[in-house]
């Protein structure tokens, strides 16, 4: 049987957009807060990419812009864990998976559709800033691309991984626990 690849390619951009729509839920009812951002979503943009550890790259200012939101950190390690664990329990089957290494596949899959959608994210989520130093001067700000590449590959790799490690664990004492049933129903000769 082959892989379901083309199935973990297409869960990685919706695993990406359930992440942002969780940042906003959490982010938006303390408000969407104030300063040298033109537009606020941008900056619940820009706080997604901070969770994953990837600041926006200012150029003109280093570290102008680090929005950090202490409870967003974790909505992408449960997000990336959770969608690990969904694609392994609805690909199980088909993935023929016997191995712990071979669990990497689901993390691995997972990564590719993530990865292509935080990177078309930089795009989306890069904005205009006015300068703290010339009034009336803007300048981009757009996540760290480079950052966005290695992380946004990592994290999805690691924890999609993980979940469906979790899934592993699960059918192997499932299976050990059917094996030792039916060493007991069979008849002694």
């Amino acid at each position: 049987m082959a892989f379901p690849w083309r199935a973990g390619f297409v869960r990685g951009p919706v695993a990406f957009g359930v992440t942002g729509l969780l940042v906003l839920l959490v982010a938006s009812p303390g408000g969407l807060g104030t300063g040298p951002l033109v537009d606020p979503l941008s900056l619940v943009g820009l706080v997604v990419y901070n969770a994953h550890n990837v600041p926006a790259a200012t150029g003109l200012v280093p570290g102008a812009v680090t929005p950090v939101a202490e409870a967003v950190v974790g909505v992408p390690v449960v997000v990336l864990v959770a969608a690990g664990w969904e694609f392994a329990v609805t690909h199980w089957d088909e993935a023929a998976t016997d191995s712990p290494v071979g669990v990497t596949r689901f993390g691995l899959a997972l990564a590719v559709g993530y990865v292509a959608a935080m990177l078309l994210g930089t795009v989306l989520v890069t904005v205009q800033m006015a300068s703290p130093l010339q009034s009336g001067t803007l300048f981009t700000v757009p996540p760290d691309r480079y950052l966005t590449a290695v992380f946004g590959f990592v994290y999805p790799a690691v924890l999609g991984s993980v979940g469906a490690g979790i899934v592993y664990v699960q059918l192997a004492g499932t299976s050990t626990a059917d094996s030792e049933d039916a060493t007991e129903q069979e008849p002694d000769a």
